[in-house]
């Protein structure tokens, strides 16, 4: 329970960072459609929309990693979906606009969540794989798994 309050913290406190800093622009063209992804292939976070919502999966390939992130929306989250209950971690909204998660996934495995975000057009993400930003060669971004120029993001989701 003290780890889960001091990640919690650390990712409140990412806003303060999140603001001071310059997102780089996705457009929705870029994420459309889910990436081929292969558990364990790269190590990272893959990111896409569709008509169910904007998904976020990450893997390890040669050893444990922790992923955490912060969402924040701008408009009410209606869902927040994990795709491992059993991979421990957590995923929670914190008041309506804003998600937090944290997982610690094995070599080879994979977890993620699904978010449902009625009317969303755009959302900020902060990620960060082991306590850093993660390289931008292990963000893979819709069908084509393309890579972002810099982190944080801006997604735009229509």
């Amino acid at each position: 329970m003290k780890g889960i309050a001091v990640t919690l913290s650390l990712l409140l406190a990412g806003s303060v960072v999140m603001a001071g800093t310059k997102a780089f622009r996705v457009p929705a063209s870029m994420l459309r459609g889910q990436p081929r992804i292969e558990a364990g292939k790269f190590e990272g976070y893959y990111i896409w929309v569709d008509k169910d919502g904007l998904h976020l999966r990450w893997s390890a390939s040669s050893t444990s990693l922790l992923f955490t992130g912060r969402l924040d929306t701008d408009k009410p989250v209606k869902e927040v979906k994990r795709l491992r209950e059993d991979a421990g971690g957590w995923a929670r909204p914190h008041g309506n606009r804003i998600v937090l998660f944290s997982s610690t996934v094995r070599p080879g495995e994979m977890d993620g969540i699904d978010v449902v975000i009625p009317g969303g057009r755009k959302s900020e993400l902060q990620i960060d794989l082991d306590g850093k930003p993660p390289e931008v060669e292990k963000i893979f971004l819709g069908k084509e798994g393309k890579h972002p120029r810099a982190t944080p993001l801006k997604l735009y989701l229509r």
